[in-house]
């Protein structure tokens, strides 16, 4: 009888404790969610501002799993050689004006994104972002590149700016690139079917017809994605299917903000008005997000 009572009491001061641990996690979080502390996860450093609780704890959840991810597939850390990454270097974009660096991948909003940049660097003054060509937003972008700068500015900006960059589905990022860049009629389109299609309906297809092999312009998304597994390796892989973790380094650059496609919205317009610029609105008219309802050719 007494053994059963002692057995009784030991389990509801487990339980107690168990629940009085919960809780102290759930408030230590919650405070350092809300607080723009600096935070530490896995030896990895985040500037987590300022933001609602709800969204801080998605935001967490995000940069946790990277760096989990990273730490299980053993990425190299090494943030040093970033520095000699041309790749890297070339797709990431410096505001020095608000302390950014925006690594940009096609295929994620990027040509928004670049609409969005010029406007906050102060180069095309306009409220609305829609009203900049894009040729003109990859155009002039170029010259915002942080392989611009010197190896000591690079380490500068890489330690004390802010670092973004927005995520998709790597499904969902193939398909677009493929509906874009070899399905469509686009002048863009006619540069990718003559540089890769011929080449995939070459490599691929077993009876091409001499217009597919002079044209490259019905490759079918089995084949690009059967091409890509077997043969997409250097100049093949293109930026706009390369992997996010090639253009990025996101094992190696301490990105502070990670957005991704499925809310982009909600995403790009929470870090507007955390950088202080909420006049600036991500809103696009346009085919931004519906890729994956359109059909592909098998």
């Amino acid at each position: 009888m007494g053994s059963n009572i002692f057995l009784k009491i030991t389990i509801y001061v487990l339980i107690f404790f168990s629940f009085c641990v919960v809780f102290f996690e759930v408030f230590w979080f919650s405070q350092k969610f809300s607080s723009g502390d600096i935070m530490k996860v896995n030896a990895k450093t985040y500037n987590i501002p300022s933001m609602n609780k709800n969204w801080s704890l998605t935001h967490f959840e995000r940069l946790e799993y990277l760096t989990s991810q990273c730490l299980t597939y053993k990425e190299d850390l090494n943030k040093s050689s970033v520095l000699e990454d041309e790749q890297v270097l070339e797709h990431i974009l410096v505001d020095k004006k608000h302390k950014l660096l925006y690594c940009y991948v096609p295929k994620v909003a990027c040509t928004n994104w670049k609409r969005i940049f010029l406007i906050l660097v102060g180069q095309i003054n306009t409220t609305d972002p829609s009203s900049i060509p894009a040729d003109v937003a990859h155009k002039l972008t170029m010259n915002y590149k942080l392989s611009n700068f010197s190896k000591d500015e690079i380490h500068h900006f890489l330690e004390s700016y802010t670092k973004f960059l927005f995520v998709r589905h790597p499904f969902e990022r193939l398909v677009s690139a493929f509906h874009n860049k070899l399905e469509q009629s686009y002048s863009s389109s006619k540069y990718f079917q003559s540089r890769f299609g011929k080449h995939i309906i070459k490599t691929i297809r077993t009876r091409p017809t001499n217009h597919s092999l002079n044209h490259g312009d019905d490759v079918t998304f089995n084949e690009f994605a059967t091409f890509l597994t077997k043969n997409g390796r250097g100049e093949e892989m293109n930026e706009h299917w390369r992997p996010v973790h090639h253009l990025c380094q996101p094992c190696k650059i301490n990105y502070d903000f990670i957005g991704k496609h499925e809310t982009l919205y909600e995403d790009a317009n929470l870090l507007l008005r955390e950088i202080g610029v909420p006049q600036v609105n991500f809103s696009f008219q346009g085919n931004t997000k519906r890729c994956m309802k359109m059909p592909i050719s098998s």
